[in-house]
């Protein structure tokens, strides 16, 4: 385990300058069985990044994982921040204020309230009860070897409008696995977050396109355990959003940079790398470590879109590059002396691709029933070839409950 050195101001700016952020904690070795869902339909979220070995499939090397299955969520600011996969509020192309969709429907969840407008100043304040599945687990035949997994996942996310075109938002979720754990400290554990907090800013309207670019400034505190065993103390970054509306139909853009302030660029000791290290006279103490390299730097490009074909109908797709950048591998040496090198194809960077799909049926102004599929997987097979699009193993099945607190009380 090695000491971070604190990265210079000059560095901080150039963060702050990028306009890039990144979703997945990159890691160099996959752990666990498998992906816990994420928290906002449609979106990829912290936990939704965690894509780990399952039964049937041997541990793979850095190409083929971003993240161990006990990944922080801290370490992955989610775009829950930046609002569920509904469709945004039209801007009208006159007063850039919003203009009813369908039947007089608006957009739910936090991407609605980057909208300007009238209304609540909670608006865009949503609380989700989820209900998720892998997709393998419909298919006992899937791999040799089946482990299922079903979970209740709840997700609070309170939004404010202040005045001025700012906003500030944040996200944490709790998750209840019901089926045989493999990640958790005892059985039926319920599972906290890490919390995801926005401060942003509505800096660009133009009504006449309806479009309109929000910059964000983003925060995580690592309030989850999986963060606390990797040393993160906080994440930081700055982010921009992209809304284009024309008529029934929306795009999204989102570009985010984050740095992580972690203790050590390695998570916390497990086992000792030393075999026979009982015997010796120091003990196993000077030789433990998980040698699994922190993600420094996370970035994360996203475009999104979605059709209303009726004012109770949202159809929603996402696509999404994630890159984490490690903390550079030193060379060492063995309790002998002998130095070994750092290897000259071990790469820092690690990558992952993000898919999601879902339709979100509008059953009241203050609830919408969202229906869906994400997947969060490596880039890379083990044999070094891509894996298969929108739906493989690492596959997520989802229905949602999303309630709006301030059209629920507004009843």
């Amino acid at each position: 385990m090695y000491r971070l050195n604190r990265p210079s101001i000059t560095a901080l700016a150039l963060a702050a300058s990028s306009a890039i952020t990144s979703l997945a904690a990159g890691q160099e070795t996959p752990a666990g069985s498998r992906p816990p869902p994420p928290a906002a339909a449609g979106v990829p979220h912290a936990e939704a990044a965690t894509p780990a070995v399952a039964p049937g499939e041997p541990a793979v090397g850095p190409a083929d994982a971003p993240t161990p299955a006990a990944a922080p969520a801290a370490a992955v600011a989610p775009l829950a921040a930046a609002g569920p996969a509904t469709a945004p509020t039209a801007v009208a192309k006159t007063t850039g204020a919003p203009a009813a969709a369908k039947g007089g429907q608006t957009g739910s969840g936090a991407l609605a309230a980057l909208v300007p407008g009238s209304g609540s100043p909670f608006a865009g304040s949503t609380v989700t009860l989820r209900n998720t599945a892998t997709a393998i687990s419909l298919d006992k035949a899937h791999e040799p070897t089946y482990n299922p997994y079903y979970a209740l996942q709840l997700t609070l996310a309170p939004n404010v409008i202040l005045p001025k075109g700012l906003y500030a938002r944040a996200s944490a979720f709790v998750t209840r696995e019901l089926t045989q754990e493999d990640d958790t400290t005892y059985r039926g554990e319920s599972v906290w977050s890490d919390t995801n907090a926005t401060l942003g800013w509505r800096a660009l309207r133009v009504p006449s396109l309806g479009a309109m670019l929000n910059l964000e400034a983003l925060f995580t505190l690592p309030t989850s355990k999986a963060s606390q065993a990797r040393t993160l103390t906080l994440g930081t970054g700055l982010g921009a959003t992209l809304i284009v509306s024309a008529g029934d139909f929306y795009f999204l853009g989102i570009s985010r940079a984050t740095y992580n302030w972690h203790r050590y660029t390695t998570g916390q000791t497990e086992t000792p790398w030393l075999p026979g290290c009982q015997g010796t006279a120091t003990g196993c103490d000077p030789y433990i470590g998980n040698g699994v390299r922190n993600p420094e730097w996370r970035l994360l490009n996203l475009l999104g879109g979605g059709w209303s074909p009726a004012a109770w109908l949202g159809l929603n797709a996402q696509f999404a590059v994630i890159d984490n950048v490690l903390y550079g591998a030193t060379d060492q040496r063995t309790p002998a002396g002998v130095a070994v090198p750092v290897s000259a194809t071990n790469s820092n960077l690690r990558g992952a691709f993000y898919y999601g799909l879902s339709a979100e049926l509008r059953v009241h102004k203050a609830l919408i029933v969202l229906l869906g599929v994400d997947t969060f997987n490596p880039q890379l097979q083990p044999d070094s070839t891509y894996r298969q699009a929108v739906f493989n193993r690492f596959s997520t099945l989802y229905v949602d409950l999303q309630v709006a607190p301030d059209k629920l009380l507004a009843l």
